[in-house]
């Protein structure tokens, strides 16, 4: 059943959509490249090679995994040989070269047998273990581990499946529901089943349509998941995850906190479908969906993208022009390529292949002129210009009091800036300021606490050797005056087991 949301997102503007470009072309999958490239800077703590250099794999065999417990996982696209390479390109916003793994396809394609299909007979640890197998991770955005989401202790009442997809030209999740609808509700009864929800709400739209009428005709066969599908009207940025709650819902998710302490739980679409495929298909997480657009493309579109492929196979592909400025996900929150030879990750949604009139230059930057624009727009309630004058000042801290870390950097306030001040680079600046202070601080109180233990070591081995003179000196007193040698020697033995007891009982470094 549709419903029509009662609810309105905070703020918001209304940017050119552009999406016509892309979403009226059906699904193709994407010829493999090449070549294909893995960075092993993904993920919390990086990745560390399966194989070795040199060795044949098959596809959807894992070639790199994480060590820590926000790990995740390579798997190969194809068959072919792996090679190690010492400085390939992040595929972020900042293009650092870095450690990564290079597959040559052998033109061959065999695979490694899949895993076996789970049951709901199965524990919710083993679907978890599937889960992280599989390497999934959430493709909306974030790339945050999905089992370790999904392993969250605290009760879930409702399911949101994000299908919003506000930002500006990208296409690939309304591309999915209208190709694969009925893959989506079968992920989402999985999550349901993992967390124990009562509730499937679909957020979407009302510019899908034909997303629409394919999530309708899903939810019908599928009456098990029992999914309400919820229209909300076109504004951005209502797919941030607080925004959509809020649309849906009408509850503000308080700062600082999850959604999950309001008993919500979000996926995208492409996760969803990503779980399904592993848990009753035991396929990993291969390729996924790309919206290729832009006026610098001529074959523009939303394609199945084998992940690790090289950025410039895209827009050899789709016919991008030499002066093409190529930028990952939408004009709101992507980033400009710094290298083409990064390769695709589970989060690259979108390639734009924007022509140099397209997306104009940013003008000089000039001062603020307290218009107030930025505070009526922001999705998340904050005062924009506050935060901008107090990072300016070199004043993170503050800037954290007055709600820094709540900014979605969604651009809807440097959108409607009438003096070009790149707001969101400036908050951006002030969030690393303060990781960077946590960091310093950690390092300062690990330093401390060393310091203390060792001095508290050498404080007790002090006080040990002077028990020691101290009970010799006894027994020498002891000697001279006539005394009972075995009662000074029994006093010098318990001093020294005094001593080396509290010697054992200190910390050390």
């Amino acid at each position: 059943m549709i419903h029509q949301s009662p609810h309105r997102l905070t703020g918001g503007i209304h940017p050119d959509e552009r999406k016509d470009l892309s979403c009226d072309v059906p699904v193709r999958p994407a010829p493999m490249a090449d070549e294909l490239v893995f960075s092993l800077q993904t993920g919390r703590h990086g990745l560390e090679p399966c194989v070795d250099d040199g060795a044949r794999v098959l596809g959807g065999e894992c070639i790199a995994r994480g060590t820590g417990s926000f790990s995740q996982a390579w798997h190969a696209p194809t068959s072919g040989t792996l090679h190690y390479i010492d400085a390939l390109p992040a595929t972020d916003a900042y293009g650092r070269p870095g450690p990564g793994l290079r597959l040559v396809p052998d033109g061959e394609d065999h695979w490694c047998d899949a895993e076996p299909a789970l049951s709901r007979d199965d524990s919710r640890e083993t679907l978890l273990a599937r889960i992280e197998w599989a390497g999934i991770a959430g493709m909306g955005g974030a790339g945050f581990p999905s089992h370790i989401k999904l392993a969250s202790d605290k009760p879930v009442t409702t399911l949101i499946i994000n299908m919003a997809e506000c930002e500006p030209y990208i296409s690939c999740d309304d591309a999915l529901a209208r190709s694969q609808a009925a893959d989506i509700l079968r992920g989402a009864a999985w999550v349901k089943h993992i967390l124990g929800a009562q509730r499937v709400l679909i957020g979407i739209e009302d510019n899908k349509p034909d997303a629409i009428a394919a999530l309708e005709s899903a939810a019908a066969a599928n009456p098990a998941v029992d999914a309400e599908i919820w229209v909300c009207p076109t504004v951005y940025p209502s797919g941030g995850e607080k925004q959509l709650i809020q649309i849906l819902t009408g509850e503000e998710i308080p700062a600082g906190q999850l959604p999950q302490a309001l008993g919500y739980h979000m996926h995208n679409p492409a996760t969803l479908v990503a779980i399904y495929d592993a848990i009753e298909h035991g396929r990993p997480l291969t390729h996924r969906l790309v919206t290729l657009t832009g006026e610098g493309a001529a074959d523009r579109g939303n394609r199945k993208v084998a992940l690790g492929t090289p950025l410039h196979a895209l827009t050899q592909l789709a016919g991008a022009s030499s002066d093409s400025i190529l930028i990952m996900g939408g004009p709101m929150m992507g980033f400009e390529v710094r290298s083409p030879a990064a390769g695709v990750v589970k989060t690259t949604n979108c390639l734009l292949m924007a022509s140099p009139n397209e997306l104009p230059a940013a003008e000089p930057e000039q001062p603020c002129i307290r218009c107030g624009e930025c505070a009526t727009v922001c999705p998340a309630s904050l005062q924009p210009q506050t935060l901008f004058w107090q990072i300016q000042a070199d004043d993170a801290p503050r800037a954290q009091a007055e709600g820094l870390m709540d900014c979605i950097e969604c651009g809807a306030c440097a959108y409607v800036c009438p003096s070009q001040i790149p707001l969101v680079s400036y908050y951006r600046h002030g969030k690393d300021q303060l990781r960077q202070r946590a960091l310093d601080q950690v390092k300062s109180d690990r330093a401390r606490e060393r310091f203390e233990a060792r001095q508290a070591r050498l404080d007790a081995e002090a006080e040990a050797k002077a028990a020691k003179r101290a009970a010799r000196a006894a027994a020498m007193e002891a000697a001279k005056s006539g005394e009972d040698p075995r009662k000074a020697e029994v006093q010098a033995a318990v001093a020294r087991a005094r001593a080396r007891a509290k010697q054992k009982d200190t910390p050390d470094t």
